[in-house]
């Protein structure tokens, strides 16, 4: 059975590469189903984190949604949502990714938006202290799921106290003393 749903992809389609400053970007166009995807992806990994701040390049991806000099969280939020996509983004042990999916006439707004969050976050004080909280939460999640409890652990065992042998989302400890300037001085 043919899945119609299931966009085919030709390598030539997807446009790409890296800026001068590292920045790693790909770009879709699925013309059949008149969307496009776009990922964008900076080398600031957990493997980066300094000593002491463990899951500070988790924490950060969560809070470049919180606001930009020109935009509230609720705006960054709704930006695609309000027009059909989606816009969202991980951290992995060697990146952070924000990522879109929209309708092809929305590609200027979801270039926008994403360059907005990278370049003009203002990380507001208020909001870092509540996705502290939602940090935690995430990291109790983990602890409920016996295969993330497994990769964690394996990687600890494994790398020892290598970088890589810690949690991407850090600790509860680690989470909660975070401040502005450690993401201020993470980014630079």
């Amino acid at each position: 059975m043919i899945n119609i749903n299931k966009p085919k992809f030709d390598i030539r389609d997807f446009n790409g590469g890296t800026l001068d400053n590292g920045v790693k970007y790909v770009f879709v166009t699925d013309k059949s189903l008149h969307k496009s995807f776009v990922s964008v992806c900076v080398n600031a990994g957990s493997f980066q984190n300094p000593k002491e701040y463990d899951g500070l390049a988790h924490f950060l991806e969560h809070c470049i949604f919180k606001g930009t000099t020109k935009r509230s969280a609720m705006s960054i939020l709704t930006r695609l949502d309000e027009v059909g996509g989606e816009l969202n983004a991980f951290t992995s042990k060697e990146e952070i990714c924000v990522h879109a999916t929209f309708l092809n006439r929305y590609t200027k707004r979801a270039f926008e938006l994403i360059s907005d969050l990278l370049i003009h976050s203002t990380f507001p004080l208020a909001e870092i202290e509540k996705e502290k909280e939602v940090v935690v939460d995430e990291i109790n999640s983990y602890k409920d799921s016996p295969v993330d409890r497994l990769m964690d652990e394996f990687d600890r065992l494994f790398f020892n106290d290598h970088p890589l042998g810690v949690p991407i989302l850090g600790t509860k400890k680690s989470v909660k003393q975070f401040n502005r300037t450690d993401l201020l001085r993470f980014i630079q």
